[in-house]
């Protein structure tokens, strides 16, 4: 009979409460007899809605709901409401259901500065600004998801201080005729910040055979400096283990 092919909730929050304006985009697919589309539930208090020409909106059944006896598309009906906000522990959230719709998108703003916002089942949220500046959150929500946000305040990152490594070695070491080959494991403890580099200085001569580890990208020598780069920060434990060979010279026979 009807279909509701998008539905927008842009919304401003505060700790006292938060005020939406809803856009539905209503096609009336019956030709004749008075259709009724529910649109909001009862438990959220309307202030104000602009309806096409010969819609009325109505509660009953625990929704507002839109009547018409119209057909084809009734384009940006448009209600004002309002909502209760629940505050705990410091945070702040609200839940109220919704009509399932083609699309549906929410746009927050918050009257706080610095703040984070959370919405229950989005597919997507970005946080973008608008003209003025003020942060402005977008989800997308999934068939059937209510609306469901919380915010609180943001916790501050905390500053970032220089990373400090603590390194332990073992190394074996097995003699040849005239070469030396040294298989050297290395383990770390990393503190502070997480490092993505690793530079040992290397004894003179030494020729590097094989640079292990988690996650190891690349390694490179460079004036007798082994630079190791990873994938990822390691931050806390890590280990390497490096292998490399140095002449020893000549031996004669007696």
């Amino acid at each position: 009979d009807w279909m509701i092919g998008a539905a927008v909730y842009e919304g401003q929050l505060t700790k006292d409460g938060a005020i939406f304006d809803a856009t539905f985009h209503v096609r009336i697919l019956k030709e004749k007899d008075w259709k009724t589309i529910p649109l909001l539930p009862a438990s959220v208090a309307v202030q104000e809605a602009t309806l096409p020409q010969g819609a009325y909106l109505r509660l009953s059944g625990g929704f507002y709901e839109l009547i018409t006896d119209q057909t084809g598309a009734l384009d940006e009906v448009k209600v004002k409401f309002s909502t209760a906000v629940a505050e705990s522990a410091g945070s702040n959230s609200l839940r109220f259901e919704r009509v399932s719709s083609g699309t549906s998108i929410v746009k927050l703003t918050v009257a706080q500065a610095g703040v984070d916002v959370t919405v229950a089942g989005a597919q997507s949220v970005v946080k973008t600004e608008d003209a003025d500046g003020t942060p402005v959150w977008t989800a997308a929500l999934p068939a059937g998801a209510p609306v469901q946000v919380a915010w609180e305040r943001a916790i501050p990152e905390a500053e970032k201080v220089p990373p400090k490594l603590y390194a332990e070695t073992k190394t074996l070491v097995a003699v040849g005729d005239g070469i030396l080959v040294c298989r050297e494991r290395i383990d770390y403890n990393i503190l502070h910040t997480g490092v993505r580099v690793l530079k040992l200085a290397l004894p003179s001569g030494v020729s590097i055979l094989e640079v292990t580890g988690s996650r190891v990208r690349d390694w490179r020598v460079a004036d007798d400096e082994l630079t190791v780069s990873l994938s990822y920060e390691a931050l806390g434990k890590y280990t390497l283990s490096v292998t490399y060979e140095k002449p020893t010279g000549e031996v004669h026979a007696a």
